[in-house]
C-alpha cells in the first residue's frame, strides 16, 4: 500500500481574520453571567467594606483602640516590672529562708552546747556544796581544837599562833582551789 498525502488548498489570509476565529470560539453565555455576577458581587462587597471602614463607628473604634493601647502600654510596662521586682524577693526569700535553716540548726547547737554547760556548772556546783562542807567541818574542828588548846593553856603562845594562822592559810587554799575548778 502506497502512503496516501493528504493535500490540503491554501486557504486565502483573508478569511482567518480574527473575527471568524472568535465565531469559532464563543464564550458560553453562563460563563459570562456567572463573571459579570462575580465581579459585580466583588464591586458591592468592597463598596460595603469601603463605607463600613470609614464611617464614624469604625474610626471611634481605632481612637478607643488607640486609647486603649495608650493606657495598656504602662500598665504592661508596671506589670513587668511588678514580675521582675516579684523574682527578686522570691530570691531574696530563698536565701533568707536557707539563712533561716542555718540559724536553726546554729541555735539547736548552741541548745546542745547550753545544755551541757549547764550540766557540768551544776556538777562543779555539787563539787562546791561538798567543798563548802568539807570547809565548814574544817572550820569546825580547827575551831573545836583552838577551844581545846585554850582549855588546856599549858602551850606556848607561839604554837597557838601557828594553829590559828593555819585555818586561815587552809581555807585561803580551799579558795584558789575553788577558783581553779571554776575557770
Amino acid at each position: 500500500m502506497a502512503p496516501a498525502f493528504y493535500h490540503y488548498m491554501p486557504v486565502p489570509m483573508g478569511d482567518c481574520s480574527k473575527e471568524s476565529v472568535l465565531r469559532n470560539h464563543r464564550v458560553p453565555w453562563w460563563l459570562v453571567v456567572l463573571l459579570v455576577l462575580v465581579v459585580v458581587g466583588l464591586t458591592v462587597t468592597m463598596i460595603i467594606y469601603i463605607v463600613k471602614a470609614n464611617s464614624e463607628t469604625c474610626k471611634n473604634g481605632f481612637q478607643a483602640e488607640k486609647e486603649c493601647l495608650s493606657v495598656t502600654h504602662p500598665l504592661q510596662q508596671q506589670l513587668d516590672q511588678t514580675q521582675e521586682d516579684l523574682w527578686g524577693i522570691k530570691a531574696q526569700a530563698a536565701i533568707c529562708n536557707q539563712t533561716v535553716e542555718t540559724l536553726n540548726a546554729s541555735l539547736e547547737e548552741e541548745k546542745v552546747h547550753s545544755r551541757e554547760k549547764q550540766d557540768q556548772v551544776q556538777k562543779l556546783q555539787g563539787e562546791i556544796m561538798n567543798l563548802v562542807q568539807k570547809l565548814q567541818s574544817a572550820l569546825a574542828e580547827v575551831e573545836q581544837l583552838r577551844r581545846l588548846s585554850e582549855t588546856s593553856g599549858g602551850e606556848t603562845t607561839s604554837t597557838s599562833n601557828q594553829k590559828k594562822v593555819s585555818p586561815f592559810l587552809f581555807t585561803g587554799l580551799l579558795l584558789l582551789g575553788l577558783r581553779a575548778l571554776l575557770s
